[in-house]
């Protein structure tokens, strides 16, 4: 008896973007650090002489810094410097569709990130807010790899189609900026936020007003015992450019 072909719907992955391109100040306040062997403690630099500041007036943001005030071993420049900075990136694509699934036959498909930067450096970060799942929460796991040991920090090879579940890899187009995807056939884990996973570098390098580029191709593979519904899940990715 000819058993029944066995049918999964269509599912899909949702990708967002958040980009942050804003420059930020943080204040270091000076500590003491200590431990069993050390003790540090930094002492603020005391001006042999005084200057006078300008009173009630914000820093200003200038071509240049517009104050400079110079001691015996002192420089202070009074307002911001401005800075001509670019940043913008982009995926090819913010829906992926693996069509019909059946089991045992792993389905790819694929994205590109391209990013445009004259900042000193960058990273990508990405996540996903759970596991693929259908509307009654059944999952398709992330994948463990052949040998059960790749995770969202640590790649490992995937390649038999007996081992299931959803995994990435990212191979560089322009520039050399993907990380832990030296070898071919390594795959990872996306961090899952719903397990309180950290965020994962995707992406690292340095700009320099040139065009980075890397593809990532995600993977999913299914067993028999799989239900017929539909799938989904979001993707998350954060671009940081470094001024």
């Amino acid at each position: 008896m000819t058993r029944p072909p066995v049918v999964f719907f269509i599912f899909s992955m949702l990708i967002s973007i958040f980009f942050t391109g804003s420059k930020y100040i943080k204040v270091l306040n000076a500590q003491v650090m200590s431990g069993d062997k050390i003790n540090l403690q930094s002492e603020p630099i005391v001006p042999t002489e005084t200057i006078s500041m300008p009173k009630k007036e914000k820093p200003r943001l200038t071509d240049s810094p517009s104050d400079i005030y110079i001691g015996k071993n002192f420089k202070v420049k009074y307002g911001f410097e401005k800075q001509n900075s670019n940043f913008s990136f982009s995926l090819s694509s913010d829906l992926i569709d693996f069509g019909i699934l059946s089991p045992n036959n792993p389905v790819t498909r694929t994205n590109l990130l391209t990013i445009y930067s004259n900042s000193t450096g960058y990273i990508v970060l990405a996540s996903e807010n759970q596991e693929l799942k259908s509307s009654e929460n059944i999952p398709i796991p992330d994948t463990t790899c052949d040998n059960g040991s790749c995770t969202q920090t640590i790649p490992a090879v995937w390649k038999e189609a007996t081992v299931y579940g959803f995994g990435y890899r990212c191979d560089k187009l322009i520039g050399n900026d993907c990380i832990d995807f030296e070898a071919d056939q390594l795959f990872k884990q996306l961090p899952d936020l719903s397990k309180e996973e950290a965020w994962e570098k995707v992406l690292s390098g340095h700009s320099e007003d040139k065009k980075k580029q890397a593809k990532i191709t995600y993977k999913v593979n299914i067993s028999n015992a799989q239900k017929i519904t539909k799938y989904i899940n979001t993707l998350t990715y954060i671009a940081l450019p470094n001024f």
